[in-house]
């Protein structure tokens, strides 16, 4: 009997359930590979935005963008000094007068007196403000607001800041700007309360610290190490804290992400998502299971650009680069490459790697002129009738490109094909193998790129065992 093996369309990784059950337009494995327009690809690589390495020898931890009027500048927190690059070129911006311990930086942009501000915190010093030329101290003892937090976010046109070594649940909230007034008073109004900064104790537990602030429209969300509360309301007196889950897994303040007024974070567990009311775990989180196992999100980085969702992530010392597409709900995978950060500036990924370069992604077919390794496995199967034995006759594909590499494997033996072009006319690859169990890898071979258009068609002859 011939059987037509079909996938009819590519669309992402699914690891949610045996192969044996899976679609097979999905991979339980795949790696460096796109599925746009359902089209399988090579994923496109990463070139170098800006040539020079960053100076010094200081660890790098952090890698901000700054808009301004006069021109973007890309800042880079080092373990010694925060370096900045408007034009190419990188200076010494910024000494801490005393070393850091932690090394945890948030920021926020912000408008102070008609001035536009980045706000940076670190959890040992007071607040510092930069302009885009000087790095200025932010606020004062008299005005309450010499306090040294590690995370801040802008709400209701206040300013919100937590991570007080000292007092870890604390919630602090600058005025109301207006008047006289700033965000960098924090202190309070006897006369006009509904203006007056102030703070708030979020939880009892010093052993369940604020860890992350987010702002969505309606509310501002608090994320302690062990749970998620939100504060809704415009100014003290109709302030409302309300705990959203009792029992939560950490969150990296680092890899909260915004969409359409919904927050996406990561944590060991996969993708999550607090859509106004409830924080929960993605529908679909279970597709990255066996990427998610063992992984390591402390210091994982998030972002978004166009309608994709990316988060870094460690699986031992390396980094893995999780792709989400919010349209067609499919994950991808991408490997091979260190993120230390990543930023999103005009809807283009930004990141900056091991060896101290800002780099673009999605550009080039190569790594910075290192070769990509990008594969493609279908599932482990027996097409649901385990007692035939099926042997391949041939496959059929069309695409473009040159050198792909087509591994079959049934009866414990792998055969590798060598495609050495594609010409957007169909190829018929003849094959050979029998046995219960079937599975196709789809390769680049040194680093080639290509793409495959309408799917593909495997053709078997399916006979049952002689007795």
């Amino acid at each position: 009997m011939v059987f037509q093996y079909k996938i009819d369309r590519f669309l992402g990784i699914d690891q949610s359930a045996d192969e044996n059950y899976l679609n097979p337009s999905f991979s339980p494995d795949a790696v460096n590979m796109s599925t746009e327009n359902g089209n399988l690809s090579v994923a496109k690589g990463f070139v170098r935005h800006v040539i020079a390495q960053v100076p010094g020898q200081g660890k790098i931890h952090r890698l901000i963008n700054f808009k301004r009027v006069e021109g973007d500048v890309f800042l880079v927190f080092c373990s010694d000094a925060i370096y900045a690059s408007a034009s190419g070129l990188w200076v010494k911006a910024y000494e801490f007068s005393t070393p850091l311990t932690d090394y945890e930086f948030d920021t926020v942009e912000v408008s102070i007196n008609n001035e536009d501000y980045l706000l940076i915190a670190n959890g040992e010093t007071p607040l510092i403000k930069y302009n885009g030329n000087d790095f200025l101290s932010f606020g004062s003892e008299n005005m309450l607001s010499n306090i040294p937090v590690r995370y801040v976010s802008m709400y209701k046109n206040r300013l919100f800041s937590a991570g007080n070594k000292s007092y870890p649940n604390r919630l602090y909230f600058s005025k109301l700007p207006g008047g006289n007034r700033s965000i960098e008073d924090w202190g309070y109004d006897e006369a006009s309360p509904n203006v007056e900064g102030g703070h708030l104790e979020v939880g009892d537990f010093d052993s369940d610290p604020i860890v992350a602030l987010t702002a969505l429209s309606s509310q501002l969300l608090i994320f302690k190490k062990h749970s998620i509360y939100r504060l809704y309301g415009d100014k003290p007196s109709n302030f409302v804290l309300e705990q959203v889950e009792a029992v939560a897994e950490t969150v990296s303040h680092t890899s909260i992400v915004h969409y359409s007024d919904v927050a996406y974070y990561i944590t060991n567990s996969g993708l999550n998502v607090f859509d106004g009311v409830n924080a929960r775990l993605s529908g679909d989180a279970t597709k990255i299971k066996n990427i998610m196992a063992g992984a390591n999100t402390k210091s994982a980085r998030g972002v978004k650009a166009k309608n994709k969702l990316y988060f870094s992530i460690k699986k031992g010392s390396n980094t893995a680069l999780i792709e989400y597409d919010l349209n067609r709900h499919v994950y991808m995978l991408r490997n091979g490459f260190e993120v230390v950060d990543m930023i999103q500036k005009d809807n283009t990924i930004y990141f900056i790697n091991d060896t101290r370069h800002i780099c673009r992604l999605d550009y080039g077919n190569t790594y910075a002129g290192e070769p990509i390794i990008a594969y493609w496995r279908t599932p482990k199967t027996d097409l649901g009738d385990k007692s035939t034995i099926k042997q391949f006759d041939e496959l059929y594909l069309r695409g473009s490109g040159e050198n792909m590499q087509l591994t079959t494997q049934t009866g414990g033996v792998e055969r590798n094909h060598l495609v050495e072009s594609l010409e957007n006319e169909v190829v018929e690859i003849p094959l050979q193998g029998e046995g219960r169990v079937i599975q196709l890898k789809l390769a680049n071979h040194e680093g080639s790129s290509f793409e495959l258009n309408g799917g593909i068609e495997l053709r078997l002859s399916i006979r049952g065992r002689c007795k």
